[in-house]
């Protein structure tokens, strides 16, 4: 007689046993150690990628340095428009991709832990290299990109209030601006007759401060109202301002760079106001004062 065939026991069979051990509810224990696990994963991820990118976005500036050095004999007044803004829209990419990075660290509300991830950000202190930057080589199309926004501005369902409210925003960066470049350029003697006493000198650097802190503000607030209306944002990225408490050396280096970077900015956009203030205090300088 032909022997039956054996019945195995599903239960013992090692494929069944990995399905079934795969297919079982995970406990809560289980469940906070995996949470845990990949929180610590995205914010080891999250450090690395805002270090590469800050790194990438230095090595970009200077690429684009030697590139004009090498095609426009160092002039990047030759370079379009068109031609510029295919590096500044890399440098847009990279800079917003490492922002999301830092928000994936858990970092974006922690200035000194920021600021220490962005060090290889700040490659030069040097004004003379800041100036040649992607960054402050935008102020090159300060009056186009000024001009689209207040076209967008205009044709915009806003109430009227609202829109002289966001059109001012130009204004208010310009006299800001206009403000700092006026205390830059003043003779010692000026500052002592504007700011005299025990405290001039103190007045003078606060005020010549504040009046920088703000021009950094209106700008960056011009670039978000730049992306509220889809349109290119008048510099690559914003900037700190100098007013944080309790900074540490990585925050001051992050906000000395941003700060000369916009004063870098502004001297491109507003050249003629810088050139006339400059040569108004070399002149007043050799005649003694």
């Amino acid at each position: 007689m032909e022997k039956a065939p054996q019945m195995h026991n599903e239960t013992n069979n090692p494929a069944n046993h990995e399905s079934s051990e795969s297919e079982r509810p995970m406990t809560a224990e289980e469940a906070m150690l995996a949470a845990e696990s990949y929180r610590k994963f995205k914010i080891a991820s999250g450090i690395e990628e805002a270090k590469n990118k800050s790194k990438e976005i230095a090595e970009m500036n200077q690429d684009f340095i030697s590139y004009v050095q090498s095609k426009y004999d160092g002039d990047a007044s030759k370079v379009s428009q068109k031609e510029f803004e295919i590096w500044e829209d890399d440098f847009i990419y990279a800079w917003e991709h490492q922002q999301q990075a830092v928000k994936d660290a858990g970092l974006a509300y922690n200035d000194a832990e920021e600021a220490k991830l962005e060090q290889d950000l700040f490659f030069t202190g040097k004004e003379e290299v800041l100036h040649q930057t992607i960054e402050a080589q935008a102020g090159r199309f300060y009056r186009e990109r000024a001009k689209a926004l207040l076209e967008a501005i205009q044709a915009s369902d806003a109430d009227e209030e609202q829109k002289r409210h966001e059109s001012d925003l130009l204004s208010n960066f310009y006299n800001d601006v206009n403000r700092h470049i006026e205390m830059k350029y003043m003779t010692p003697e000026e500052i002592r007759d504007e700011y005299p006493g025990y405290s001039g000198a103190r007045d003078y650097d606060r005020i010549r401060t504040s009046y920088h802190n703000g021009a950094i503000k209106t700008l960056n607030s011009l670039n978000d109202l730049a992306r509220k209306y889809h349109l290119r944002p008048f510099t690559p990225r914003n900037y700190w301002t100098s007013e944080a408490s309790n900074q540490t050396d990585d925050m001051r280096r992050r906000m000395r760079y941003d700060r000369d970077m916009v004063e870098e900015y502004y001297s491109i956009a507003f050249q003629d106001k810088v050139k006339k203030a400059n040569h108004r205090l070399s002149q007043a300088l050799s005649r003694g004062y």
